[in-house]
Protein backbone atom coordinates (compact mmCIF):
# COMPACT_ATOMS: atom_id res chain seq x y z
CA UNK A 1 0.00 0.00 0.00
CA UNK A 2 1.41 2.87 -1.27
CA UNK A 3 1.61 6.24 1.19
CA UNK A 4 -0.86 7.95 -0.71
CA UNK A 5 -3.57 5.04 -0.14
CA UNK A 6 -2.59 4.46 3.35
CA UNK A 7 -3.39 8.35 4.24
CA UNK A 8 -6.93 7.59 2.46
CA UNK A 9 -7.68 4.61 4.14
CA UNK A 10 -6.76 6.69 7.77
CA UNK A 11 -9.35 9.23 6.88
CA UNK A 12 -11.90 6.79 5.71
CA UNK A 13 -11.51 4.84 9.22
CA UNK A 14 -12.08 8.51 10.59
CA UNK A 15 -15.72 8.65 9.12
CA UNK A 16 -17.35 6.13 11.35
CA UNK A 17 -21.48 5.67 10.13
CA UNK A 18 -20.78 7.36 7.11
CA UNK A 19 -20.55 4.87 4.29
CA UNK A 20 -19.50 7.07 1.49
CA UNK A 21 -17.88 10.01 3.32
CA UNK A 22 -18.46 13.12 2.97
CA UNK A 23 -20.52 12.73 0.19
CA UNK A 24 -23.43 13.85 2.25
CA UNK A 25 -21.54 17.08 3.44
CA UNK A 26 -20.37 17.89 0.07
CA UNK A 27 -24.28 17.09 -1.62
CA UNK A 28 -25.42 19.65 0.98
CA UNK A 29 -28.21 16.70 2.20
CA UNK A 30 -26.50 17.00 5.65
CA UNK A 31 -27.82 20.74 6.45
CA UNK A 32 -31.33 19.66 5.07
CA UNK A 33 -33.27 18.48 9.06
CA UNK A 34 -31.86 21.55 9.85
CA UNK A 35 -33.54 23.93 7.02
CA UNK A 36 -36.43 22.19 7.32
CA UNK A 37 -36.84 22.37 10.80
CA UNK A 38 -36.35 26.26 10.86
CA UNK A 39 -39.13 26.31 7.96
CA UNK A 40 -41.27 24.99 9.94
CA UNK A 41 -40.65 26.79 13.22
CA UNK A 42 -41.45 29.94 11.42
CA UNK A 43 -44.67 28.09 10.04
CA UNK A 44 -45.70 26.91 13.09
CA UNK A 45 -45.21 30.56 14.95
CA UNK A 46 -46.59 32.40 11.67
CA UNK A 47 -49.54 30.20 11.97
CA UNK A 48 -49.80 31.08 15.34
CA UNK A 49 -50.22 34.54 14.88
CA UNK A 50 -52.65 34.67 12.26
CA UNK A 51 -54.65 32.89 14.91
CA UNK A 52 -54.06 35.27 17.61
CA UNK A 53 -54.82 38.24 14.59
CA UNK A 54 -58.15 36.12 13.89
CA UNK A 55 -59.24 36.05 17.99
CA UNK A 56 -58.01 40.29 18.11
CA UNK A 57 -54.93 39.58 19.74
CA UNK A 58 -53.29 41.65 18.01
CA UNK A 59 -49.90 42.11 20.64
CA UNK A 60 -49.99 38.11 21.07
CA UNK A 61 -49.38 37.80 17.16
CA UNK A 62 -47.11 40.77 17.35
CA UNK A 63 -45.34 38.27 19.67
CA UNK A 64 -45.31 35.26 17.34
CA UNK A 65 -44.12 36.87 14.28
CA UNK A 66 -40.92 39.08 16.19
CA UNK A 67 -40.07 35.32 17.28
CA UNK A 68 -40.58 34.29 13.34
CA UNK A 69 -38.27 37.18 11.93
CA UNK A 70 -35.65 35.98 14.74
CA UNK A 71 -35.04 32.47 13.11
CA UNK A 72 -31.87 32.92 11.67
CA UNK A 73 -31.50 32.66 8.34
CA UNK A 74 -30.98 29.85 6.40
CA UNK A 75 -28.03 29.50 4.61
CA UNK A 76 -28.72 26.55 2.87
CA UNK A 77 -32.04 27.49 1.17
CA UNK A 78 -30.35 31.00 0.80
CA UNK A 79 -33.35 32.41 2.41
CA UNK A 80 -34.73 33.68 5.72
CA UNK A 81 -37.27 31.38 7.01
CA UNK A 82 -40.12 33.41 8.02
CA UNK A 83 -40.04 35.71 5.23
CA UNK A 84 -40.00 32.60 2.74
CA UNK A 85 -43.43 31.30 4.51
CA UNK A 86 -44.92 34.30 4.59
CA UNK A 87 -44.36 34.90 0.90
CA UNK A 88 -45.37 31.11 -0.07
CA UNK A 89 -48.54 31.23 2.49
CA UNK A 90 -51.29 29.29 0.28
CA UNK A 91 -54.46 30.30 2.61
CA UNK A 92 -53.46 33.74 3.72
CA UNK A 93 -54.96 34.60 6.55
CA UNK A 94 -55.05 38.86 5.60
Amino acid sequence: MTDAEQQFADYLSRQPGHAFGDVLSASGKSMQPISRAAHEAAANLLDKAARALDAGESERADHFIARACRIAFDRHEGTHPAAWVAATWTSSPW
